[in-house]
């Protein structure tokens, strides 16, 4: 009988953990890729920097961060990024094994058994190679069309400038994703795009006092 009693409060403690936790996801993930050839520091001269921003407030203590591959934990880190910059030494050298992945973040609360759901997905296909010889004068598309819950990859050239805002805008003129990127210079910038439905966007990035623009298409 006190068998039975005490796995009743132990269903009912549990009901009312899941009931009560707030685990709210990261949001606005954004991977950033760059080559640049001749740093030994990052593996295949292949830079890069993931970053996002954390959740909204919670009633559960965050603290930290697992970073996912497909859906098996990489790495934890209490930083809302993990990069390798080709100017220290770099944390997650062996980030580019195992390609091709999906790759996630989602936030841990109060203790690693409470951890949040990923609100978005970058998919990192391979790394750059050569991209010197690359004579591109103003960004392009890697992929157009492209379909639901794919990512939007972008390759932006070498410019005159370090930074730059890049706006996802639908047909009528709204802004539906806003992202400022810094470091530009040969790189791939990947955005995931699941709150994108099916139809015609247009993605504009501005640079300095230059502004340019490309459609997207979203397929089914």
């Amino acid at each position: 009988m006190k068998t039975k009693r005490l796995l009743i409060i132990i269903y009912f403690l549990l009901l009312s953990i899941s009931t009560f936790a707030q685990l709210n996801p990261v949001q606005n993930l954004y991977f950033q890729q760059t080559y640049q050839y001749g740093n030994t520091l990052c593996p295949n001269f292949n830079c890069y920097t993931l970053t996002w921003s954390a959740p909204s407030a919670s009633t559960n203590t965050l603290i930290g961060y697992y970073i996912y591959k497909n859906n098996t934990p990489y790495a934890f880190t209490s930083l809302t990024s993990a990069s390798c910059d080709g100017i220290n030494p770099c944390n997650y050298s062996d980030f580019y094994q195992s390609l091709p992945f999906w790759l996630s973040v989602r936030a841990v609360y109060d203790t690693d058994s409470l951890i949040s759901e990923a609100s978005d997905s970058v998919y990192i296909h391979d790394v750059m190679i050569g991209i010197d010889d690359i004579n591109v004068k103003t960004f392009s598309l890697i992929k157009n069309p492209i379909r639901v819950n794919e990512c939007i990859s972008l390759f932006i050239p070498q410019g005159e400038t370090e930074n730059c805002l890049i706006q996802i805008i639908s047909p009528n003129g709204q802004i539906v994703m806003e992202y400022n990127i810094t470091n530009v210079g040969n790189s791939v910038v990947t955005l995931p795009c699941s709150q994108l439905k099916q139809g015609l966007y247009f993605i504009s990035l501005k640079k300095d006092k230059m502004k340019y623009s490309t459609k997207l298409v979203i397929q089914e």
